[in-house]
């Protein structure tokens, strides 16, 4: 049976991570935590398709994520400087 889906956005493997948290949808459900709203971000996908890679950023920010920010800061670190610079 065929089935279809629909997508809000759909981001290219090119897009820089600093893209993709514009884009994603996210800053909606920040807004709405800080609110008292209950909000999931949920990662889903085949194995190697760069979930960890868009939550925590390049395998090289990860020892640095207390530190200043970088360009290759993932969803993670850029959610939390979001909510403390709300």
């Amino acid at each position: 049976t065929a089935r279809s889906y629909t997508l809000d956005v759909c981001v290219s493997q090119d897009a820089s991570q600093g893209h993709f948290f514009d884009v994603c949808g996210i800053r909606p459900l920040l807004a709405s935590a800080l609110d008292g709203f209950s909000s999931t971000c949920f990662a889903y996908g085949q194995t190697g398709s760069g979930k960890t890679y868009s939550l925590i950023g390049h395998e090289s920010v990860i020892p640095k994520l207390d530190k200043k920010s970088s360009e290759l800061d993932g969803l993670l670190s850029r959610s939390v400087k979001f909510l403390f610079s709300a």
